[in-house]
């Protein structure tokens, strides 16, 4: 289970990442609710191993891991062929090593391609070796490992607004105060007006607040 609050809040906003993955991978013959709960099991992966230091959005972090162990626990099964297997390690040998390309400024070795995957070398030497996947296969895995950009663009916006109410919730009363009147539209002499204060009190207060916000939110996504 998630140790501190926010890796709870975390996991609890990207819970429909998790089951829209899992429904991807019904048609392979696991266990609907088997299925979901491995989905789980990954997403609290994910929560536990990110390092935001990575400079990593966890939404595409979060989608790697669970669709790595859906893949995994279906494998295991030994329900699906073994041309769709070869597929699914090819597509995923393709993808991590551009990724790994791009996050490290060169092409890949062997054994930072191993470690990245879980893999031992002679997997990887075994998945290179395999012909080419049809491409009836091809699509057919590609429609398990797309598809979730959108609900990871939600479930990353949500965060974000959490993490601004969090933000907001810790500045000094007055400043959440002033704050919340610049949000609605109003000039900086209506709101003296109306605390009471000078017009050069209230732009400290807004300015104090803003950076206050502009502070925390960055040790935040550090």
């Amino acid at each position: 289970m998630p140790r501190t609050q926010q890796e709870a809040t975390l996991f609890d906003q990207y819970q429909p990442l998790a089951k829209s993955m899992a429904r991807k991978f019904e048609n392979c013959g696991v266990d609907k609710g088997n299925l979901r709960q491995e989905a789980f099991v990954a997403l609290l992966q994910a929560v536990d191993e990110y390092n935001p230091q990575s400079g990593r959005p966890f939404g595409p972090y979060a989608q790697e891991i669970i669709h790595n162990h859906l893949v995994r626990l279906v494998d295991d099964s030994g329900i699906i062929s073994r041309s769709w297997r070869v597929s699914a390690d090819s597509k995923k040998l393709q993808k991590t090593q551009e990724r790994l390309s791009h996050e490290l400024g060169h092409q890949p070795t062997d054994e930072e391609i191993c470690e990245a995957l879980g893999w031992e070398y002679r997997h990887l030497l075994d998945v290179r070796s395999k012909t080419l996947p049809m491409e009836t296969v091809q699509e057919e895995l590609e429609q398990l490992v797309t598809g979730n950009d959108e609900l990871i663009e939600e479930c990353i916006e949500r965060e974000s607004e959490d993490a601004l109410k969090v933000a907001i919730s810790k500045l000094p009363r007055r400043q959440q105060k002033v704050l919340e009147m610049v949000s609605e539209g109003l000039s900086c002499e209506t709101i003296a007006a109306e605390l009471g204060l000078s017009r050069q009190r209230v732009a400290q207060l807004r300015d104090g607040a803003i950076g206050g916000l502009h502070n925390t939110l960055t040790v935040v996504a550090a």
